[in-house]
C-alpha cells in the first residue's frame, strides 16, 4: 500500500484515502489503450487522477498542494 507523507506536518495518509484506487485502475487502462502520442497520454493521466481524486483530505493532500511541490 503506497502513502504519502506531508514534509511539514509529518503526516501520513494512504493513497485510497484521497484517490479512487479501483476506479482509477479502470480509466488508466482506457488511457493506456488509446495509444496515443506522449502529450495526449501524460494529459489523459492527468484528467484521471483529478477525476478520481476526493477533495475531502486534510489540506496538505489537495491538489493545490501537489501542484506547489511541482
Amino acid at each position: 500500500m503506497a502513502v504519502m507523507i506531508d514534509k511539514e506536518t509529518k503526516e501520513a495518509v494512504p493513497v485510497t484515502a484521497f484517490l479512487k484506487g479501483d476506479q482509477l485502475a479502470k480509466d488508466i487502462a482506457k488511457v493506456n489503450d488509446a495509444a496515443r502520442g506522449k502529450f495526449l497520454t501524460v494529459f489523459g493521466m492527468a484528467l484521471c487522477l483529478m477525476k478520481n481524486y476526493d477533495p475531502s483530505v486534510t489540506y496538505a493532500f489537495q491538489v493545490d498542494g501537489f501542484v506547489a511541490e511541482v
